[in-house]
């Protein structure tokens, strides 16, 4: 059989931050049966572009525009960023002409069958990607969150969640990324299964090299560091959980680096703080010296919807860097209760803070489990799972299951 292209459309674009499905995808090139792989970044949209210059400020913005033009990457992966012209959607005057430029990208990769990779609720509007659907020889839904808990409100919430039936409904292959999708998905798919966050071990763990210099806005800090590393959005972070903390503890410094989804998302006071500190991201291959320079990783998210649906990925790179890690009991850490301290409210984290920065008992053994864990947490682990799922639901239906 002919090698089958994929086609990729991924719910975040592809970046130096490498998540998920950019992960995933890249480690499945080179299987048999697969051939060329095409990752589709989310849409940019000209007028919006030129009426919010700021917008090119923006380095996630600036990095998704460099593949426009779509680009190979060092990984072998192809990467196209469509941009929408203005008056380009259904019904208006260029609508053909957005067609035109999209189908002239991705093309080349769908002239003969296809799997079509949907990590994203692409709604109507998105006429090539339903072409697309219509067209694939085989479809695979990446259910990486619970995406209908974004929208924003109750109709938009309706629409995507018809959407995502419809995925469930047509796919040869889904993967969700814990076991609550995962059961709802076999509910209307027998072929879905559970594939979890991961971490990538051996760069990760490079916080416990000699080597890897601490995140310079890191080491200038005095006192133990309470580290927190990812998006910092108010819909997932228990912001006043962490500000009884942050106030209890005045000796200890608390670091939170990664993107801000608004411009003071853990309010007003905490950022005041003389022990709070934010720091702007770091390139991927530079999380290790911030990591390094955490003392205990903390995973402070709140228990809601928007955390029912997680598997932080957070969690696995914690892991593989040794540390001590305190966390509320949020979706994604069942099974990890031997090498994580879960706390429900501020008085329990502040205790679980103190006991891992104090000297004990049994702590080297708490560290050997810890790398354990992620070791068995990797990507390359789960690529290996996906592409055994993959084998046997598409590239070559009945050699095997599980």
């Amino acid at each position: 059989m002919k090698p089958l292209n994929l086609v990729v459309f991924g719910f975040n674009p592809w970046s130096r931050m490498w998540k998920r499905t950019q992960t995933l995808t890249s480690l499945l090139r080179g299987r048999p049966g697969l051939g060329d792989i095409l990752f589709v970044n989310p849409s940019l949209h000209a007028m919006d572009l030129a009426r919010r210059p700021v917008l090119l400020k923006s380095s996630a913005v600036r990095e998704s525009l460099a593949y426009a033009g779509g680009k190979r990457t060092p990984e072998g992966v192809t990467v196209y960023t469509p941009v929408v012209p203005p008056l380009a959607y259904p019904g208006k005057p260029l609508a053909g002409l957005r067609r035109r430029l999209e189908m002239g990208r991705i093309g080349p990769f769908v002239r003969d069958d296809f799997i079509l990779y949907m990590n994203a609720l692409l709604r109507k509007d998105n006429t090539v990607f339903w072409e697309l659907f219509e067209r694939a020889r085989h479809r695979i839904f990446d259910w990486s969150d619970d995406f209908s808990t974004f929208a924003a409100n109750a109709r938009e919430r309706r629409v995507d969640e018809e959407i995502a039936t419809t995925f469930l409904e047509a796919s040869d292959l889904v993967v969700a990324v814990n076991e609550s999708l995962a059961a709802r998905a076999r509910q209307v798919n027998p072929h879905s299964y559970c594939l979890r966050n991961a971490t990538n071990f051996e760069l990760m763990n490079r916080a416990e090299s000699e080597a890897t210099p601490v995140h310079g806005g890191i080491a200038a800090l005095r006192g133990p560091v309470v580290g927190y590393m990812g998006y910092m959005n108010p819909t997932r972070i228990d912001t006043e959980l962490l500000r009884a903390v942050a106030t209890e503890n005045p000796d200890l410094q608390f670091v939170f680096l990664g993107p801000m989804v608004t411009d003071n998302p853990l309010g007003t006071e905490l950022p005041l703080r003389p022990n709070v500190h934010f720091f702007p991201p770091v390139p991927y291959d530079e999380l290790p010296g911030v990591l390094k320079g955490f003392d205990v990783c903390i995973i402070p998210n709140r228990i809601n919807e928007h955390t029912a649906g997680n598997d932080p990925i957070k969690l696995f790179d914690y892991l593989a860097c040794g540390r001590p890690i305190v966390a509320t009991p949020t979706a994604g850490l069942e099974g990890f209760a031997e090498v994580v301290d879960l706390a429900t409210d501020a008085t329990e984290f502040t205790a679980a803070l103190r006991r891992n920065l104090q000297p004990r008992a049994g702590a080297d053994e708490a560290r050997a489990r810890r790398l354990q864990a992620a070791r068995e947490n990797s990507w390359q682990a789960r690529a290996d799972k996906l592409g055994g799922w993959l084998d046997a639901a598409i590239l070559n239906k009945g050699a095997g299951g599980e």
